[in-house]
């Protein structure tokens, strides 16, 4: 089983979207790298959703449970999409800031390609960052749209979105309704 980081915007589609859909589909993601790690997965990989742009920390787990397919609109390549579902919120959300500064994490890929949207991880990396979210003295992650994974966990309502939609230089991020299934297009130029 590989295991894996997948980022996208929170202000767009955050992780509480994926738990209130119950299953996305992993597309538009526009750099070949990416795609080539999208394209490497399979059924029962495990992935840490991280909130991108705003928050910039690890909120969710979730499991990818199917094959890489081709991306709608896009039948002949290069692009492709995977089936996710969320397992769980983490206890504590893991900043960027948090794991710049641990010890195991010093070639965590996402510190070193900040850019990329898809990235493979190692075990130690994968359960480092799982092992932070049950640190003691933490502290609450302080988005600046409200969508805190914690923040979510204590109320019932669904927290404010949209409170700055400014997007980051060469990544965006769209979701699409297919057949009733949420789509998270992340797009890295």
């Amino acid at each position: 089983m590989a295991r894996w980081l997948l980022k996208s915007e929170p202000f767009v589609y955050s992780f509480n979207d994926l738990l209130r859909d119950g299953e996305g589909i992993w597309d538009g993601v526009r750099n070949y790298q990416a795609r080539n790690n999208l394209a490497a997965m399979k059924p029962g990989d495990e992935g840490l959703f991280y909130h991108s742009n705003q928050g910039k920390e690890v909120v969710g787990l979730m499991r990818i449970v199917s094959d890489p397919f081709p991306e709608n609109g896009f039948p002949d390549g290069p692009w492709v999409a995977v089936r996710v579902k969320p397992i769980r919120p983490l206890r504590q959300s893991v900043s960027l800031a948090l794991m710049r500064t641990h010890p195991d994490l010093h070639d965590l890929p996402l510190i070193k390609h900040s850019r990329l949207s898809v990235i493979p991880l190692t075990e130690l990396h994968f359960y480092t960052i799982l092992a932070l979210e049950n640190e003691e003295n933490l502290d609450e992650p302080s988005s600046q749209d409200g969508s805190g994974i914690m923040q979510h966990n204590r109320a019932s309502t669904k927290q404010g979105q949209g409170a700055s939609t400014k997007q980051g230089q060469g990544a965006s991020t769209a979701t699409v309704n297919v057949a009733g299934t949420k789509q998270v297009k992340n797009t890295t130029r």
